[in-house]
């Protein structure tokens, strides 16, 4: 029977797939020590967020395959597994739908202005005479409506079509998106206008929401040459990865109101210090990490990985490969 380690626990449907034909271990901790010491036994490894390391895949002496439980690659080195022969599998679109949803709320807890609105009913702004149109025009408050507005995609994946779906058909918005990967004739089957650059999305705009993984060249795309560009009432969203927004230079748009507000789900740092400048912004909305963490999407992850992980033990070619090279190698 085949053994399998997990680095940190999945949803039960996974487990369940991968005990059909292997032995399945938690590891007590994910630490990089942990694993080195216990990987040796195991054909298969799964991790979720655990740094994938080099000593880690060198003691993997038996390992034919690591899954990773999510979409991003930047935590895996992909260059030692492939020159240690290991294939690595992640699961593209198990997770669009949930991240899709936070994306999609989140531009509407921005236009609607709900955390301003819940701080002034909790004060008592709202307590005084005259008509509720009148005090909210003297309280300097109005929402925005979504429908009919301009977004901009940076990426056009899994997720980022999906928004672009709810975007059109639920709230008639126009779309565009930056990929360089996508062709303009598959963005326009779906409705979507495919523009050359994010530099030259941005001033079209009233929100940007992010949708690119994190690799060297998408680091920083999102800097203050960006947000100098956009207009003053628009909005950004950021459920991707940290790093691909410059975060020094969200904090100074807030603060000069170059931007209208804010939201992300990920850090550079995570979790974020909390004398992180962007605590202390009220037009910023701030949340641990949890566009991917609904039920469905778990159960999603914990499914394509165990499924793919079984393939490769069973001699069969995955769906969804990171180093793709040594599949063409053992061709």
């Amino acid at each position: 029977m085949y053994k399998v380690l997990l680095t940190e626990r999945i949803d039960k449907t996974g487990i369940d797939i991968l005990s059909k034909v292997a032995q399945v271990d938690i590891a007590p901790d994910p630490s990089e020590k942990t694993i080195v010491s216990m990987v040796g036994d195991y054909d298969a490894m799964i991790i979720r967020a655990t740094l994938l390391t080099e000593p880690m895949l060198a003691a993997g002496k038996k390992l034919k395959v690591v899954g990773r439980h999510g979409v991003g690659t930047d935590n895996l080195d992909i260059p030692a597994a492939t020159r240690h022969g290991i294939l690595l599998l992640n699961t593209p679109g198990a997770n669009a739908g949930s991240v899709a949803e936070y994306t999609v709320g989140a531009l509407l807890y921005l236009f609607k202005r709900f955390a301003e609105a819940d701080r002034m009913l909790r004060r008592g702004d709202f307590n005084q005479p005259g008509s509720l149109t009148g005090l909210l025009t003297k309280l300097g408050f109005e929402n925005r409506v979504v429908e009919g507005r301009t977004i901009g995609l940076a990426g056009f994946g899994a997720i980022a079509r999906r928004v672009a779906k709810i975007c059109i058909h639920g709230f008639d918005m126009k779309v565009l998106a930056y990929d360089p990967y996508v062709s303009e004739e598959a963005m326009n089957a779906l409705g979507v206008q495919k523009v050359a650059s994010v530099k030259k999305m941005a001033p079209l705009v009233d929100a940007l929401t992010i949708h690119v993984p994190k690799t060297p060249e998408t680091v920083n795309l999102i800097n203050s040459e960006i947000f100098s560009a956009m207009k003053p009432t628009a909005v950004l969203v950021n459920a991707a990865r940290g790093g691909i927004v410059n975060e020094a230079d969200l904090v100074e748009a807030l603060k000069n109101r170059s931007i209208a507000a804010a939201a992300t789900d990920v850090y550079d740092q995570e979790p974020p210090p909390m004398d992180h400048p962007l605590f202390a912004l009220d037009n910023m909305l701030m949340t641990p990490h949890i566009g991917a963490a609904s039920d469905g999407a778990m159960q999603n992850m914990a499914s394509y990985v165990a499924r793919g992980v079984v393939d490769v033990l069973e001699g069969r070619t995955p769906q969804f490969v990171v180093n793709r090279e040594l599949l063409k190698k053992d061709g």
